[in-house]
C-alpha cells in the first residue's frame, strides 16, 4: 500500500465535496481504512495523539487516531500533512458559504433596489409631477449603491488579508502556451519577506528562476503530471536572493480565471523537520555506537504490550541467539528464570521487574 498516494487521492476525492460533514465523515472512514490497524475518530476536544485540524485562523476540531505506535515516522508526516490539507479544505467551505451568504444578501438587496426604481420609472412615465420622487429614489439608490460598494471592498481587503497572514508561501503563476510554468502573478507578504524579492522584481520571475539548479531535472514530469491531475504535492528547494536555501513542500492546484489556466501553489517551510529527522537519525547512530563500542546488551520491555525487544548481545548473555527467545516477558521469566539470573549474577534490574 502507497499511503502518500492513497492519501493524494483521498484529497482530491475531498476536494469534490462541498459540505464541512460529507468531509469529515469520508476522511474518517478512508483514513481508518487507509491506516490499517488504527482507529481514527473525528473530536471537538484535544486528546493524546491527537492531531489538530487547524489553519492559522480557524480550528475545526481534532482526528485522534489510536495505536498510532504502529505507524511509522512517515506514515505520521503524511497523516499530519494530510490533516493540515483537511483543514484548509474545510477554511475554503466556510469562507465560501460565508460569501455566498453575502451575495445572496447583497444580490437581494439589488433586486430590491431594482423593482423599486423600475416602479419609479414606470410612475414617472404616467405622471410626470413625480419627478421630484424620482430624484429621492435615485438619491437613495446611490447611496445604497455605495453602501453595497463599500460592503464589496470590505470583502476584498478581507480575502486580502486572509491571503497576506497565512503562514505558508503563496505562489500564483502564469501556464505559458506549451504549458510551462509562466512568470508570477502574485505572492503573499511572506514570499517577498522569506526570499529577499521586492513585488515588482518577483513578478519579473517564474517558479523555475527560484528553484534550486539540482531540482529543475524533476519539473517537466512534475508539470506534466501537475497538469493531467490538477493537483500535485513536491518537494523543492527555494533559493533566496542572497542565495541561500529553504526546504519546501509545495501544493499545487491548477485553476481556470478568465478561460485561462493558473496554478496556485501553498509552500510549506520543512527546514525544522528536516533538522529534526537529521537529528533524531545521529542520535540512533550514537546508540548504536556504544552498544556496539561498550558491548552492551540492551533489552526494552513495553509494559502495555508485554512485548520485549533486545539485542544479540543481551540474547548471548543470558546463553542463547537472540532467535531462540520468544520476546515476551511473561514467557521469558518463566521459561528462562530471567529473574533469578539477573539477581543471581548482579545484572541491573528495576524495582517493577524484581516484584513482578
Amino acid at each position: 500500500m502507497n499511503l502518500a498516494n492513497d492519501l493524494f487521492m483521498l484529497m482530491f476525492s475531498l476536494t469534490k465535496l462541498s459540505s464541512k460533514k460529507q468531509i469529515l465523515d469520508l476522511y474518517e472512514d478512508a483514513l481508518q481504512t487507509l491506516l490499517q490497524g488504527c482507529k481514527v475518530q473525528f473530536s471537538s476536544k484535544t486528546a493524546k495523539d491527537a492531531f489538530e485540524i487547524k489553519t492559522s485562523n480557524s480550528s475545526f476540531g481534532f482526528i485522534k487516531i489510536y495505536n498510532l505506535e504502529k505507524l511509522s515516522k512517515d506514515q505520521i508526516a503524511l497523516v499530519k500533512n494530510s490533516v493540515h490539507m483537511l483543514a484548509i479544505f474545510l477554511e475554503r467551505i466556510e469562507l465560501n458559504n460565508r460569501l455566498k451568504k453575502e451575495i445572496e444578501v447583497l444580490d437581494g438587496l439589488a433586486k430590491d433596489r431594482l423593482e423599486v426604481v423600475e416602479k419609479t420609472v414606470q410612475e414617472l412615465k404616467n405622471a410626470r409631477t413625480a419627478s421630484l420622487n424620482l430624484i429621492e429614489d435615485l438619491t437613495e439608490e446611490i447611496s445604497r449603491r455605495k453602501i453595497f460598494e463599500a460592503k464589496l471592498r470590505e470583502s476584498e481587503e478581507r480575502y486580502k488579508t486572509l491571503f497576506q497572514s497565512a503562514s505558508d508561501f503563496i505562489f500564483l503563476h502564469e501556464f505559458s502556451q506549451d504549458k510551462s510554468p509562466g512568470n508570477f502573478i502574485e505572492v503573499n507578504d511572506l514570499v517577498l519577506k522569506r526570499l529577499g524579492y521586492t513585488k515588482s522584481e518577483i513578478k519579473k520571475l517564474g517558479p523555475t528562476s527560484i528553484i534550486a539548479e539540482s531540482d529543475l531535472e524533476k519539473v517537466p514530469d512534475e508539470t506534466k503530471a501537475l497538469q493531467q491531475n490538477k493537483n500535485l504535492i513536491f518537494n523543492k528547494n527555494l533559493v533566496c536572493k542572497d542565495g541561500t536555501y529553504i526546504p519546501v513542500e509545495i501544493n499545487a492546484h491548477i485553476v481556470e480565471r478568465n478561460n485561462e489556466s493558473i496554478v496556485i501553489s501553498i509552500g510549506r517551510d520543512v527546514s525544522e523537520r528536516i533538522k529534526a529527522e537529521k537529528e533524531l537519525k545521529e542520535n540512533e547512530e550514537r546508540l548504536k555506537l556504544a552498544l556496539h563500542g561498550g558491548d552492551l546488551g540492551l533489552w526494552d520491555w513495553n509494559i502495555k504490550t508485554n512485548e520485549v525487544i533486545m539485542n544479540d548481545r543481551w540474547a548471548n548473555m543470558l546463553g542463547f541467539k537472540l532467535e531462540e527467545i520468544h520476546l515476551s516477558y511473561g514467557i521469558i521469566c518463566k521459561q528462562y528464570n530471567l529473574k533469578f539470573f539477573l539477581v543471581k549474577f548482579n545484572f541491573p534490574i528495576c524495582s517493577v521487574l524484581i516484584n513482578i
